[in-house]
């Protein structure tokens, strides 16, 4: 089945659509450098990220090691900084050359953690510095009611008219009444489903994460950072439905 009538097609439609939202979470998944937004309802952590957004730093480094750049920021910007014992262990080897002028906090830590192909993740009240493989969230579960995007909308529509000419082949002119066509039928729980794993999590459908429908609900188990992708992916499906 092609075309309008198929409601798989109208959901990969959308979603291809909305590629710069979440199609890219292949490549975010394998390091975040600097997560977006906050995890959790934190306060403390919230106001953290206020002020990666907020404040404004400028840096001159010269293969200069990590340990010192991280240090910096640390004492300019007041924010617990971490870093993960590996991690510690190799800041004096590894070097960064930056000079940037009144840029974001939060695209600093971007550019200097990209250089040493490192993250940096909320956890236990500061940001922790580290490889990817330790970046991952522990996994949580969340509801999300997504009765409403398979349910179909009732609707009435009127008649179809159209004018016919004396110039057609019966030879009669007047009005044709006809029934509106049908409106696509919605998705189903299971297609949702498949659509929110191919859309979100880059891979990270392994190892524990998993989805469970139950009567229309979805019980997901997943990082806060894939919650965080399916929430905008449930709100364009709604959005474009």
């Amino acid at each position: 089945m092609t075309g309008k009538g198929n409601p798989m097609n109208r959901i990969l439609a959308v979603t291809v659509a909305a590629a710069g939202l979440v199609a890219g979470s292949a490549a975010a998944q394998e390091i975040v450098r600097v997560p977006e937004r906050a995890s959790t309802s934190d306060a403390r952590e919230k106001q953290a990220h206020a002020k990666l957004d907020t404040m404004n730093v400028s840096l001159d480094f010269e293969d200069a090691p990590l340990k010192d750049v991280l240090k910096y920021l640390r004492q300019v910007s007041g924010l617990n900084i971490v870093l993960d014992p590996e991690v510690a262990q190799e800041a004096n080897e590894q070097r960064v050359t930056l000079q940037v002028t009144d840029v974001s906090l939060r695209s600093a830590f971007s550019l200097v953690l990209e250089f040493v192909n490192l993250g940096m993740r909320w956890k236990n009240g500061v940001f922790l510095v580290a490889k990817g493989e330790k970046l991952k969230g522990e996994m949580i579960l969340r509801l999300y009611d997504v009765r409403d995007l398979s349910m179909k909308i009732q609707d009435f529509p009127g008649p179809r008219i159209e004018l016919k000419s004396s110039s057609d082949a019966a030879g009669d002119s007047g009005v044709i009444f006809a029934d509106q066509e049908s409106a696509s039928p919605p998705p189903t729980t299971d297609e949702i489903v498949e659509t929110i794993k191919t859309m979100t999590g880059g891979g990270a459908w392994e190892g524990g994460a998993s989805v469970t429908v139950i009567g229309g609900l979805l019980l997901v188990k997943q990082t806060p950072e894939v919650h965080a992708e399916i929430l905008k992916l449930i709100a364009l499906l709604r959005a474009t439905r």
